[in-house]
This record gives structure tokens, C-alpha cells and sequence, in this order.
């Protein structure tokens, strides 16, 4: 082989080698220019991270977490703009604001456009050995979400606001103090808490939405005022109520903001809890809601018996509040109960040998206990014992007295018919001590019949009037 033709082997050999390698610097060049361009770019929100870690796996992880970073610094200070532009907060001026609460609202702004980000990543940018990312999103984008988010979520709360003020106006103060609440659990659902301005009408100024709604919730509950229909209520000695127990619910609409004058109005559909405050007893259930007239009636079914008195509170029920926090300044009322004073009383009419009744005396004593304002209940079975061995029996009944009338007759004969001597006695005793109030002997008759028992009866039937009085006589030192 001629040296001619070595030479021309060996280029045809080295040629494919050199083809096999293109340059690095050029492609190098092209990734690091585009790098410069998002750096410069305007109508993006970006963050870069850089890593010079080795282990490629290591490296993009520490750059994604630094683009990321700096993507969120980005948009923060844009957040911290709109802040001021749509929602009226300036953090440099305003140092009211928890700074915890601006820092949550920051971060769901930025959370939120962060996970929309695209990336682009760069292997030997802007250096060799280098790994950068880039995180970005489209500015205009970005603004006009952000923009229409903050928006949409004013107008929920201003919407929210106009309908509780419409409802206060036209005397519906639940409906609207649940409308104020609802607002104030919106403001700091989709703004943490944080001051927003806005007017609630077109031509109104701007006004703190937050501050709006909290004066409007003061302001209604300020001006409730729940008072008994009856200050005190009796219950008798088996614990039953004298008549039902009513609370009343008035707005003074004055002071909770309705248009119209000063007239105390009723207030419909508010929810009250009912509980013993003192004592014990039975209702028909713990919770009542006022009528269209302002009126619950309370359900009390007993009250222990053995307890001179009890008390009752009633409150406006604090699920009407739901999502504010626990307050004890919520409006309520107390209701005095007390047991009637009671007197049991007997009669017993010993007619010769035999004990029997007397209703009409029984009915004239009934009379005269219910006219001294006291309860009157009786002691012992129809024609038994009468004097202290009535105690114990009346002491069951809870009664507060205990009246004994005795009146008994003695059978005479006569020549022609029957006659008979009667004699009567009145005693008070004071209850559960059996200590004696007063005793009186009270007064005598004679009587004549066509029988032992017939000559009893129309002597007893004399001397009915005269124990009447004693019996009202007694009764009259007790007050």
C-alpha cells in the first residue's frame, strides 16, 4: 500500500469520530439564554432555585424547594397589594390586626396560586455543574383571580349584611341577629378574620364589614329583654302549678336599630332554655321558643313539694349564637315559685255513739281558708280522728297548718222526743312542728228531734255559724 492510500484510510476512519460529538457550548448557551429571558420576563409571577448538589435527584429537590420559595415571595407582596386595593387593609398602617391573622390570609392566597405554577428546569444554568428551576404563573392571570375571588367573597358578606338589615327593619330581630352572625362567620371564613371595607348600598361610604356586624349583634342582643308574665307563681302542696308559667321576649327598638319608634316589639321565634335555679321539679322539656306575640309558655309540670320555694332561669338560648364564641351577658329572667301556704283542716261530729261527717260545715270552713288567700286541703278520711292525732296525716299533706274542728253531741231524753246538748272546739297547729297556733272552745246549743241522732244534728246545725267565726278569727291571726 502506497503512503498515499494510508493517508486517505486513515481520514475516512478518523471522519466518524468527530461527527459522533457535536459541541456542548452551543445547546449550553441556548438553556442558559432562556433562563435570562424568565428572569427578565414581566408578565409572569416566577421563583428560581439553584442547586449544586451532585446527586441530580438531590439537586432538583433543593431547587424546586427554593423556586418555590421565592415564587411565594413573589406573589406575596402582590397579595399584600391587593390586600389594600380590594379589601381596604393596609398592613403598614393598620397595627389593630393580629399579625397571625394576616400571615393565614397571606399564606391561602399564596398556597393557592403556588400549586397552579408550571416549572421549567435547567442543567448547567447559569453555570456548569448548576441545577436550576424555575416556578412561575401568568401575572394577568394571577391578578384577575385573585381579583374576583376577593370579590366574589365581599359580595357574599355585603349580600349577607343587607338581608339581616332588611330583616331587622321589618321586626324580624332572630332572623337578623342570625343574619349578622352568618355574615360574621363568612368575614372570617374567607378572609381570616382581617378588616374589609366595602358599602353595603352603592352611594353609602365604605365601612369595616367586621365592626358592621359585630355593633348590629351587640346592638340586638343589647335590646332584647325577657321578663315573666307573673313575677312569682304559686304551686300547691302536691307540687302542681297555679296556672301556666310564661316568660315574654320585647326588642326595645330603639336601641336595636329598627325604624319605626321607640315601642318595645315583640320578638317571635327566639329559642330559650329553661332550668330550676333553685329547687327541683319537672318540665315539659328544657328548650321553649316565643310565639308570634313574643310569648313561651314554659312547661312547668311540678315542683317538689317538700321545698317551700323554688326559682326558675330562663335564658335566650346560646345555639342562637352559633359560631360566635360562649358569652354568660346573654339576656334572662328569674321566676320566683312558692308554695302556696296550705291549711288542712278536719271536722269530725261525734253524734252520740257514732262519728259521722259534716258537709256543710266542711264546705263553710273550705271557703273561709281559700278566702284568707290560703290553699286548703283535707286532713284525714270522713268522720276519723280530729285534734293532734292528725298530725301525722296532715303532716303528709305538706300543708303549712292544720285546723281541727271537733264538734260533739250529747243524747238526751225528753218526754215526748229526743234531745240533745252539743259542744264544739276549734284548734290551729303550725306545720311540720305540731306546735299549737291557738285553741278555742267554742260555742254549745241544744237540739230536739224525733231521735237520739236528729236531736244531734239540730244542735250542731245551731252552733254552725259560731264555729265559722272562730274558724275566721284563727285564721286571721296567722297573717
Amino acid at each position: 500500500m502506497t503512503a498515499m492510500h494510508l493517508l486517505f484510510c486513515c481520514l475516512l476512519l478518523a471522519a466518524p469520530l468527530r461527527a459522533a460529538k457535536p459541541p456542548a457550548a452551543p445547546a449550553a448557551k441556548s438553556r442558559c439564554a432562556e433562563l435570562d429571558e424568565f428572569r427578565r420576563a414581566s408578565d409572569i409571577y416566577r421563583g428560581i432555585g439553584y442547586s449544586e448538589e451532585k446527586d441530580l435527584g438531590l439537586a432538583r429537590q433543593k431547587a424546586v424547594d427554593a423556586a418555590l420559595a421565592d415564587l411565594s415571595a413573589s406573589i406575596s407582596v402582590r397579595v399584600e397589594v391587593a390586600a389594600k386595593d380590594f379589601i381596604g387593609y393596609d398592613r403598614v398602617n393598620d397595627k389593630s390586626t393580629d399579625q397571625e391573622s394576616y400571615e393565614r390570609l397571606l399564606k391561602t392566597y399564596v398556597d393557592q396560586r403556588v400549586n397552579d405554577a408550571r416549572e421549567r428546569e435547567f442543567l448547567d444554568c447559569p453555570r456548569p455543574g448548576t441545577y436550576a428551576v424555575v416556578k412561575f404563573v401568568d401575572k394577568r392571570e394571577t391578578d384577575e383571580r385573585m381579583k374576583e375571588d376577593i370579590e366574589v367573597k365581599k359580595t357574599h358578606v355585603v349580600d349577607a349584611l343587607s338581608a339581616a338589615d332588611a330583616a331587622v327593619e321589618s321586626g324580624r330581630p332572630v332572623e337578623a341577629l342570625k343574619g349578622f352572625i352568618e355574615a360574621s362567620g363568612k368575614l372570617e371564613s374567607f378572609f381570616e378574620g382581617m378588616p374589609v371595607k366595602a358599602s353595603l348600598k352603592p352611594s353609602s361610604s365604605k365601612l369595616d364589614l367586621g365592626v358592621y356586624a359585630r355593633s348590629r349583634i351587640e346592638g340586638i342582643i343589647g335590646s332584647v329583654t325577657l321578663k315573666p308574665l307573673n313575677e312569682r307563681v304559686f304551686y300547691t302542696v302536691d307540687g302542681k302549678p297555679k296556672g301556666l308559667v310564661v316568660v315574654t321576649a320585647t326588642l326595645n327598638a330603639a336601641k336595636g336599630g329598627r325604624a319605626g319608634g321607640d315601642a318595645p316589639a315583640p320578638v317571635a321565634n327566639l329559642p330559650l332554655t329553661v332550668a330550676f335555679s333553685k329547687g327541683q321539679g319537672r318540665l315539659a322539656g328544657p328548650k321553649v321558643v316565643t310565639d308570634v306575640f313574643g310569648k313561651a309558655e314554659l312547661g312547668l309540670e311540678s315542683v317538689d313539694p317538700s321545698s317551700l320555694d323554688a326559682a326558675l332561669e330562663v335564658s335566650v338560648d346560646s345555639t342562637v349564637l352559633s359560631g360566635l364564641p360562649a358569652r354568660s351577658d346573654l339576656p334572662r329572667c328569674a321566676i320566683a315559685l312558692a308554695r302556696t301556704r296550705t291549711v288542712a283542716f278536719a271536722v269530725r261530729f261525734a253524734n252520740g255513739g257514732k262519728t259521722e261527717a259534716m258537709p256543710s260545715l266542711e264546705e263553710g270552713v273550705r271557703k273561709l281558708i281559700l278566702e284568707a288567700g290560703y290553699g286548703a286541703v283535707k286532713a284525714g278520711v270522713e268522720g276519723g280522728e280530729a285534734g293532734p292525732a292528725l298530725l301525722g296525716k296532715a303532716r303528709q299533706t305538706n300543708a303549712d297548718y292544720l285546723l281541727a274542728i271537733e264538734v260533739a253531741a250529747t243524747h238526751e231524753a225528753d218526754l215526748k222526743m229526743y234531745a240533745a246538748q252539743a259542744r264544739s272546739s276549734v284548734a290551729l297547729y303550725r306545720l311540720p312542728d305540731g306546735s299549737q297556733e291557738s285553741a278555742d272552745a267554742g260555742p254549745g246549743a241544744k237540739g230536739f228531734g224525733a231521735s237520739g241522732s236528729g236531736a244531734g244534728w239540730h244542735a250542731a246545725g245551731k252552733l254552725e255559724k259560731g264555729v265559722l267565726n272562730l274558724v275566721r278569727d284563727g285564721l286571721s291571726k296567722l297573717r
